[in-house]
């Protein structure tokens, strides 16, 4: 029965990386879309940190939280300007080179 659970693991690991990269070819239809998008994705970079938090000590847990939440309010303003870039004739150029300054890969 071990063995069917590791293979079972192991499948459903490739399954969820084929569906995580065949989500991130298809087009998105609008700035608005790519907003929604783009706060998804945020809300789920926070609660992923959130959740390593959580196993930490208090006091290490209360920096870590902190972080999460600049990182979530750094993400959610950076998606905001990306939209006001692309609703408001931009190239997004501007955007792209916050997002190198902070680190991110624009996803």
């Amino acid at each position: 029965m071990g063995e069917a659970q590791q293979n079972f693991q192991n499948d459903l690991a490739y399954a969820s990386q084929l569906y995580n990269r065949a989500r991130q070819m298809l087009p998105i239809p609008s700035p608005q879309a790519q907003y929604k998008n783009a706060r998804r994705e945020a809300y789920a970079a926070f609660n992923e940190a959130s959740g390593g938090c959580k196993s930490m000590a208090s006091h290490d847990r209360k920096d870590c939280m902190k972080n999460a939440r600049s990182r979530l309010q750094a993400d959610l303003a950076y998606a905001k300007n990306e939209l006001a870039t692309m609703t408001n004739g931009g190239d997004g150029s501007e955007g792209a080179s916050q997002s190198r300054q902070h680190g991110q890969s624009g996803q």
